[in-house]
């Protein structure tokens, strides 16, 4: 199974859903049919997600499903691009959350 994601043309920032799938072909089909606010679109797509092992994490089952609303950064609302941490936070808002070190 591989992991995909469904979004909108011009809003693949706010609007996403994660897919798992067994190809592309299948993953469009499954994120037409089962996405909520994919009625609203006109240009939907779906990408592979590659080299992103961790999103199996958010696997439900191991058959063809789609994920409305995967796990998010608290911060950024974002997925997919990074591991969200026990915190709640990606890398980048845990790296920009860091307090700045000064030497003396």
């Amino acid at each position: 199974m591989k992991a995909y994601m469904g979004f909108e043309k011009d809003y693949f920032n706010e609007i996403a859903v994660l897919i798992f799938a067994h190809s592309v072909k299948e993953a469009k089909v499954l994120g037409w049919n089962n996405c909520d606010f994919c009625d609203n679109f006109i240009n939907y797509r779906v990408t592979q997600i590659k080299n992103q092992s961790w999103i199996f994490k958010e696997m439900i089952k191991d058959t063809p499903h789609v994920i409305d609303n995967p796990k998010s950064c608290e911060e950024c609302m974002m997925w997919g691009v990074s591991e969200i941490g026990a915190d709640g936070l990606c890398e980048g808002c845990r790296e920009l959350n860091e307090p700045t070190q000064t030497t003396d």
